[in-house]
This record gives structure tokens, C-alpha cells and sequence, in this order.
């Protein structure tokens, strides 16, 4: 890990990917807190969001991490799968498919028409 400062940290794996870390102290205990890769995260955008880390810990008295997975539990329970499948169905049911044109041929040698 390479430091930036004030807990900002570049990460990089032996395969070669890198990613943001913050690294701070709660409760006595060494915590990481991933930002986000290289490639998706600016240097700027990553020292923002370590600000706002910090002043949840220091001004708020939260952990950064039990906030955030907090906040995605949240979005994951807004629906259950019994409630999201019926929605998800309608859509891809009519979005995919392209309306299948009128049998005229077909009702005319019925004598539909």
C-alpha cells in the first residue's frame, strides 16, 4: 500500500489492479474502508471521500463502514423478490418482444373478415 496521507492509501495486487483505501482506528481496532478503483476513482474524488469519512468519525462519532453497509441493506430489503418479480416480468415481457404483426392472411382464410 502506498500512502497519500491522513489515512488515504493506494492499493495494488499482485496481478496489478488498484484501488483506494482508508484506513483509520475504531474502538481500538485497525479498519479498511475500500473507495473505489483507480480507473473509476480520481485522486480527488477519493481524498473527498476520505474527508467525509473522517468527519463521520470525528464530529459524528460513526463508522464510516457501518454506515455505508447500513445504507445498502436498506436498498437491498426495498424489495423482496416476491414483490419484484411480477415487475421485473411486465417489463422484460413488454419491452423485449416487438409487437407480432396481424394475422390478416390467416382471419381473411378463415373469414374472420
Amino acid at each position: 500500500m502506498f500512502p497519500d496521507g491522513e489515512g488515504l492509501y493506494l492499493q495494488m495486487t499482485p496481478r496489478g489492479s488498484a484501488s483506494w483505501v482508508v484506513v483509520y482506528r475504531r474502538a481500538g481496532k485497525r479498519r479498511k474502508m475500500g473507495l473505489g478503483a483507480v480507473r473509476l476513482v480520481t485522486l480527488v474524488e477519493a481524498r473527498a471521500k476520505r474527508e467525509a469519512a473522517r468527519k463521520m468519525l470525528r464530529f459524528e462519532g460513526r463508522d464510516p463502514l457501518a454506515h455505508r453497509a447500513g445504507g445498502r441493506r436498506k436498498q437491498a430489503s426495498a424489495l423482496t423478490f416476491r414483490e419484484a418479480a411480477p415487475v421485473h416480468h411486465r417489463y422484460r415481457s413488454q419491452a423485449q418482444r416487438p409487437q407480432k404483426p396481424p394475422r390478416v392472411a390467416h382471419d381473411l382464410a378463415r373469414g374472420a373478415a
